[in-house]
């Protein structure tokens, strides 16, 4: 099969394939940078709900595989108890790498921003 001149050497078919891609051969992390997401991860029992806040790939499932744990959020907990924890030194380091946090994740970290739990008193 011949193929037209400028195509690199590609049948006709072939070349519109390549000119397809989501990105070019020259910036392919530009469009990585959507590929790192930061959401909850769904835990406990049936009514009885448990979530860990995850650092995963964005095609992976909910409750798949995941990159790092950086915190956890228990919805049943009084607001007394630890209810929320968040590794803010970790989920710095994501977001300036790229990773988007879910809706749900960005408001509980502006919560736990506003009220960081009260530091334990140090041992004698």
């Amino acid at each position: 099969m011949a193929s037209e001149e400028g195509d690199g050497g590609f049948p006709p078919e072939q070349a519109v394939l390549a000119l397809k891609l989501p990105f070019t051969v020259l910036e392919p992390l530009e469009s990585l940078r959507d590929m790192v997401t930061i959401r909850l991860s769904r835990g406990g029992a049936c009514k009885r709900p448990f979530y860990t806040i995850v650092v995963t790939d964005r095609r992976s499932p909910r409750d798949g595989r995941m990159l790092e744990r950086i915190g956890f959020f228990n919805p049943l907990e009084p607001e007394t108890g630890t209810r929320l924890r968040v590794n803010l030194e970790r989920y710095e380091y994501w977001t300036a790498r790229g990773a988007h946090p879910s809706e749900r994740v960005a408001a509980l970290v502006g919560r736990y921003r506003r009220n960081p739990p009260a530091a334990a008193p140090a041992a004698e």
